[in-house]
């Protein structure tokens, strides 16, 4: 997942039932954590700039897969056509508390 913030709101998606949550998504073959987040970012419609640094800064098991929270050291841009806009998906800003309450904003990340 994604924890990337642009001045005091967290980057996030929401989905065409309601759901709010960090950009994120499963490795590919073959791709590193890293590379699955800047495809998976890009495919949920924010675009990371190339030279941006990733830092690793959580990460748990989760149903037995481990599960990484990634912050980012600029933040990601919003775009108007990618490839999931089709399902509803849609890029917003939300606030902390939103973040919280949508369970993507684990309670033991340090936000």
């Amino acid at each position: 997942f994604l924890v990337s913030k642009i001045d005091d709101l967290f980057v996030a998606t929401t989905r065409i039932d309601g759901t709010v949550g960090l950009a994120g998504g499963k490795l590919d073959s073959g791709e590193t954590p890293q590379q699955a987040l800047f495809r998976e970012v890009l495919e949920e419609g924010w675009e990371l700039a190339s030279d941006v640094q990733l830092t690793l800064i959580h990460q748990q098991l989760v149903d037995g897969k481990i599960c990484q929270w990634y912050q980012s050291d600029k933040p990601p841009v919003a775009l108007t056509c990618y490839k999931e806009r089709y399902r509803g998906i849609t890029p917003i800003l939300i606030n902390q508390q939103q973040l919280i309450d949508s369970g993507m904003g684990n309670q033991n990340l340090k936000l």
